[in-house]
């Protein structure tokens, strides 16, 4: 039996992406078939011989198992989701085992359990986009590169550059670690004094990918969500930044990774 799942397509999830609270959402498994290999003739599954089910669980909570729908084409399933959070699901065909995520977010048979997860964020059902927000020309920042002002000091296992615009060190070390430790000392101060530029582009929105502290220059190594990175400057400079911003049309989003 060969199946067909995938997340992104509307044909197998009515909603790609997050779920409002309370709304409902459909799943549908497409089956298709494979001779046996003793009789070439016969097909190894029919869709309606075997049960499916949708295990499902919120993140930290048990699974719950739901029994889909047999179709014409595989399987189906429609529920509503009351409860916000992180949700992870999979599905189960008795006697053939589990279709799971595989690296390309995709659905795929495995009959030894354990396999990777799909995921479902439920979100509040009074959040709305914001208006700003919409039809919005975003414009996304690597901090660590965009723009610099001022100097950065020394700080303990970090290779400060000072040569602004060179190649990043991007090899393996002895150990075939890519650290990503080298820092050019882009900040918010940088990023400020290039508001006029993003103004005249027609930029609505800033996305900063993490400025929270980390040890690397990308920083989705976050360490520590309550600091700003040091070399990107402190909270006053923050807070300029975005009310600077404001003030010329442009607001900030920042990448909670």
């Amino acid at each position: 039996m060969n199946v067909y799942f995938n997340p992104l397509d509307r044909a197998c999830k009515s909603v790609t992406g997050a779920l409002r609270q309370g709304n409902k959402i459909q799943w549908n498994i497409f089956v298709t078939h494979t001779p046996r290999k003793d009789t070439p003739t016969e097909t190894e599954c029919i869709a309606g011989e075997k049960d499916a089910y949708l295990i499902l669980n919120k993140d930290g909570e048990p699974a719950i198992s739901y029994a889909m729908q047999k179709t014409q084409y595989g399987y189906t399933i429609s529920l509503k989701i009351h409860q916000t959070g992180l949700y992870f699901y999979r599905f189960y065909v008795d006697g053939v085992g589990e279709i799971c995520s595989d690296w390309l977010n995709q659905g795929y048979l495995n009959g030894d359990g354990g396999g990777n997860a799909f995921l479902l964020t439920v979100y509040d059902k009074s959040y709305e986009t914001p208006e700003w927000f919409k039809g919005g020309v975003m414009y996304q920042i690597f901090p660590d590169r965009f723009a610099k002002v001022g100097s950065m000091s020394d700080i303990k296992g970090r290779i400060r550059r000072d040569d602004w615009g060179g190649m990043p060190s991007y090899r393996p070390n002895e150990h075939g670690k890519v650290l990503n430790n080298d820092f050019f000392g882009g900040n918010f101060k940088g990023i400020q004094s290039r508001l006029p530029y993003l103004k005249d582009l027609g930029v609505t929105v800033l996305y900063l990918n993490p400025i929270f502290q980390a040890s690397s220059n990308h920083r989705y190594d976050t360490s520590d969500y309550m600091k700003i990175d040091p070399y990107l400057g402190d909270k006053n400079d923050f807070e300029e930044l975005v009310n600077a911003a404001k003030e010329v049309g442009i607001r900030v989003i920042l990448d909670g990774v």
